[in-house]
């Protein structure tokens, strides 16, 4: 247990420590501030409820930023590894395949995390400048879950960058994962297009393509935080055991896959 650890701890500080050194990320963060501080000026032209826009705008810039950090550096962990060939030096040595991908996304996973905070910070700080509050207890746990989501989603978009990363080009991998990020986004309607198409087997595939992929529609809360509506907790572990599995596939695909390539 304790080799195993040795084994991951240190590439996940090396990850780390390089993503945050990166200007895209900073990029990224500056970006979702500036939008934070449109939806502010936004809701000082409204003169109804100005805090839900701050609210519903805010929400869906965290997730957008968060998925784009994850997409982005997530399609570029191995690329760049190849590219610098430090790949091969490190499975030299007593280094397993799954040890160093599970480092590498780890060291990733908490760049997400720390941008994650400090993006729910500035969120926060302008929704109460806007004039907004939490009401209750239940509101609170409404927002605080609908930004859990974003991190949730996040992690999956990264693992399958990560897996897509292994079997195309960075250019294709990032465009499946903002495939996979529209689409999952949008299981209701690959389920109203099953419902009404004409055809058996088109039917069929719109049903199966529905079941495998992530369902992120329901990593959203949508008009339950404009309205205060509150989030069962059989939703809320729904979303995190959607994350773990997902994560844990696309990682041991990830995994089999780089093998494969090195064997």
């Amino acid at each position: 247990m304790k080799q195993t650890f040795n084994g991951i701890i240190p590439i996940s500080k090396i990850t780390f420590y390089q993503i945050v050194q990166d200007r895209i990320l900073y990029s990224v963060v500056f970006i979702a501030i500036f939008l934070f501080f449109l939806s502010y000026l936004g809701s000082l032209l409204s003169f109804v409820n100005p805090d839900r826009i701050v609210l519903d705008f805010g929400m869906t810039t965290l997730n957008i930023a968060c998925a784009f950090i994850a997409i982005l550096f997530g399609a570029n962990l191995l690329p760049k590894e190849y590219e610098n060939r430090t790949i091969h030096l490190i499975l030299c040595r007593p280094v397993r395949y799954w040890q160093f991908l599970i480092g590498k996304s780890i060291g990733l996973n908490l760049v997400i995390a720390l941008n994650w905070g400090l993006l729910l910070i500035g969120y926060l700080v302008i929704f109460y400048i806007s004039g907004g509050k939490f009401y209750d207890l239940n509101f609170f746990a409404t927002f605080f879950c609908g930004a859990l989501f974003a991190f949730f989603q996040a992690t999956i978009l990264m693992s399958s960058a990560i897996f897509f990363s292994t079997i195309t080009t960075k250019s294709l991998s990032v465009l499946f994962s903002v495939g996979l990020f529209l689409v999952g986004n949008n299981i209701s309607q690959l389920n109203f297009l099953q419902q009404k198409t004409t055809s058996p087997y088109l039917a069929l595939f719109w049903e199966w393509i529905a079941r495998l992929l992530p369902n992120l529609e329901s990593l959203s809360v949508g008009i339950r935080l404009t309205y205060g509506i509150d989030i069962p907790i059989v939703h809320f572990f729904n979303g995190f055991f959607q994350t773990l599995f997902y994560s844990i596939l696309f990682c041991s695909l990830s995994v089999l896959v780089l093998k494969v390539r090195e064997n």
